[in-house]
């Protein structure tokens, strides 16, 4: 529909004023999206500079991956033995001394959140990370494993262990696989897909050969490398009425391979990162350690906001149509409830009315 605005905030539609609002709305740049999963200024410039990654597979791989403060704060509260910081750790008996050199495993890694965040606990306690494997591969995908985006993302950030992709996960024969050293950490974010919120919540019982359910190929990995240290990934919803007896019974697979259990829902808001996001952590602790109860980070107030992740933006792919901004206002109850209408105009604003009503200078506010 066609509005004439006028000065005063109010546009004419069929013989009548009505209030309306002038807005800018816009998605998210990729560069925005890995700066909320606490991705290193470092890492994104490397991630958003590599031609074969496209905008849609960034931002893709950033809904998919875990916050980065998250894991760290993790990673953190294993690794409290150093007496030379006391101020990196939260008061806890759980202590482990950190190896000189520090060894994962990731499965369904991604861009590898994971191995980010150790590295940055690692350079603070003056030690170093080897990702001794690691499984990543897109059964969705019609391309080779090294031309999926989430591998060439990988390769880019860690073109050092490249050659240590052991590809899908449901097909490796870990018996087969030459692990000459300990390995401390084994990660695995297995697939969300058939148990969120956003999906079509299809379950992850044990083969039923949802995308979800290849979490239970994790006991192939755990039998054959006994890492020290377990940590699962998930969204919340693992712990709801309807998966929580799934999620129960993989924690007793894992308490009957020698592991102790410790799970909790963690917020990113939580741990320096202005978004809330939800997710299921779970640490299992090989049993013969002898380690005493492992406590999850405490939550501390959030110092930033979502605005120190915004940059100036002004290409027009990111901006919504005039037709879309006006069905997404549309669907604002409280806009509704206030009988404001969107129109859109054939008047072309200017600078200054363009202000006017960003500034807020108009009746209906």
């Amino acid at each position: 529909m066609i509005a004439k605005i006028y000065p005063n905030g109010h546009a004419e539609l069929n013989g009548k004023q009505h209030p309306v609002r002038y807005f800018d709305i816009r998605k998210l740049t990729e560069r925005e999206c890995l700066r909320l999963m606490d991705v290193s200024a470092k890492d994104i410039d490397t991630l958003t500079s590599c031609p074969k990654l496209t905008r849609s597979a960034l931002y893709k791989m950033a809904g998919n991956s875990i916050v980065v403060s998250c894991l760290y704060h993790i990673f953190k509260n294993i690794y409290c033995g150093s007496k030379s910081e006391p101020s990196l750790f939260d008061e806890t008996n759980f202590q482990v001394s950190p190896p000189q050199t520090i060894r994962m495993v990731t499965l369904c890694s991604g861009y590898d959140s994971q191995v980010m965040a150790m590295q940055r606990l690692a350079h603070k306690l003056n030690k170093s990370v080897d990702l001794v494997f690691w499984s990543e591969f897109d059964p969705d995908s019609n391309k080779p494993q090294n031309e999926q985006p989430s591998v060439i993302a990988h390769n880019t950030l860690f073109p050092q262990w490249s050659e240590r992709n052991l590809g899908d996960m449901t097909k490796i024969d870990w018996d087969s696989v030459e692990c000459k050293e300990e390995i401390d950490m084994l990660t695995y974010s297995t697939p969300c897909t058939s148990i969120s919120q956003a999906g079509r919540r299809e379950g992850i019982a044990k083969g039923s050969g949802t995308r979800s359910s290849i979490l239970w190929y994790t006991e192939n990995a755990i039998r054959a490398l006994r890492p020290k240290f377990l940590l699962q990934e998930n969204v919340k919803a693992l712990c709801n009425k309807v998966n929580a007896p799934h999620f129960n019974q993989w924690r007793q697979v894992c308490n009957d391979l020698g592991y102790d259990n410790y799970w909790a829902v963690l917020n990113a808001k939580d741990y320096g990162v202005p978004q809330n996001r939800e997710r299921v952590f779970m640490l299992s602790v090989r049993r013969d350690l002898g380690l005493q109860t492992y406590h999850f980070p405490k939550p501390f107030p959030l110092q930033g906001k979502v605005a120190d992740v915004l940059e100036d933006v002004t290409e027009q792919i990111y901006f919504l149509s005039p037709t879309n901004v006006i069905k997404f206002l549309q669907m604002n109850e409280t806009d509704k409830a206030a009988h404001i209408v969107y129109a859109q105009t054939d008047h072309k604003l200017t600078d200054e009315e363009i202000n006017f009503y960003r500034n807020g200078q108009r009746e209906d506010t």
